[in-house]
């Protein structure tokens, strides 16, 4: 099922790199613009980031490892937010966190998700280039690729149900996934279990970003792993509903919701609160496109 509805993220990545070209030309651009708006938005992104003064020039190691644990606060309240407001975790975020079973293949991006994740491109090269021109003159895009390879060890053991008792049982494995803010740590953030998840229906554990967890330490979201011994976390949705078995509808649900609350619901801010409500918001009338009634 999961994967089956990944693969339209294929057809869809073209169907919105078309229609950006499509709007280019439309209003007067040429079709490649919007076409190729991703190399278009990363150098925008880096033009922008030249005009940033270096305030002061720290040594490559200390550089980047700053660089890397600032720009950290941003992917953490970015994602965060995925899953705080109820647009964002409805209609972007929430069908990542479906599949009762982990591998990489079933764990993409919402295809609904594409064209925000355009604009990402954007601002997460933005900031991620201005933080490291504050500390180094030169943008630190190579060793960010390194330093990837070092922790693209502990990728496997955050999606991945078939290795998390693996993971937990190695100290290394364990050290190296903390030490990313990936792994086997990652994988708690896909739990229903109301002992991990203990505070909030949406999974706001082990968010990530930075080295060591750091911003989930300081913002409380921090979850420890479980001993070896215990049985293996489940993961899914909260209350594990039964699922619809098509792929299309699954994808769309959330943005179906969504769009059945504002047409049935009365009230101007009733509507405004199905989209910028909180993720515990539930209006008066909603309907959940994804469950078997």
């Amino acid at each position: 099922l999961f994967m089956a509805a990944n693969s339209l993220n294929i057809v869809f990545v073209l169907m919105a790199v078309v229609l950006l070209g499509g709007l280019s030309f439309a209003t007067g651009f040429e079709f490649d613009l919007g076409f190729n708006a991703v190399d278009n938005l990363f150098s925008l992104a880096l033009s922008y980031a030249e005009r940033i003064p270096t305030l002061v020039a720290l040594p490559l190691p200390i550089a980047f490892l700053l660089t890397y644990i600032v720009q950290g606060f941003f992917h953490y309240w970015i994602h965060r937010l995925c899953h705080l407001n109820r647009f964002l975790w409805l209609v972007l975020h929430r069908f990542h966190h479906m599949p009762p079973i982990l591998t990489p293949a079933t764990t993409n991006v919402v295809i609904v998700s594409i064209p925000l994740h355009l604009g990402i491109v954007f601002v997460k090269t933005a900031i991620f280039s201005a933080i490291s021109a504050l500390f180094y003159p030169e943008p630190l895009f190579v060793e960010m690729f390194f330093f990837h390879l070092i922790i693209t060890f502990a990728d496997p053991y955050g999606h991945q149900t078939a290795l998390f008792k693996e993971g937990i049982s190695s100290r290394w494995i364990s050290a190296l996934c903390f030490f990313s803010g990936n792994g086997v740590y990652h994988y708690l953030h896909h739990s229903r279990d109301a002992d991990i998840v203990t505070s909030n229906k949406t999974n706001q554990v082990n968010i990530g970003g930075g080295i060591g967890y750091c911003w989930d330490l300081v913002f409380g979201t921090f979850k420890g792993l479980p001993a070896p011994s215990d049985n293996q976390p489940n993961v899914g949705l909260w209350g594990n509903p039964r699922l619809h078995h098509n792929p299309i509808r699954i994808v769309l649900s959330g943005l179906l919701q969504v769009l059945f609350e504002l047409r049935f619901n009365k009230g101007f801010m009733t509507k405004c609160r199905c989209v910028f409500g909180s993720v515990h918001y539930t209006p008066p009338i909603t309907r959940h496109y994804h469950i078997q009634q």
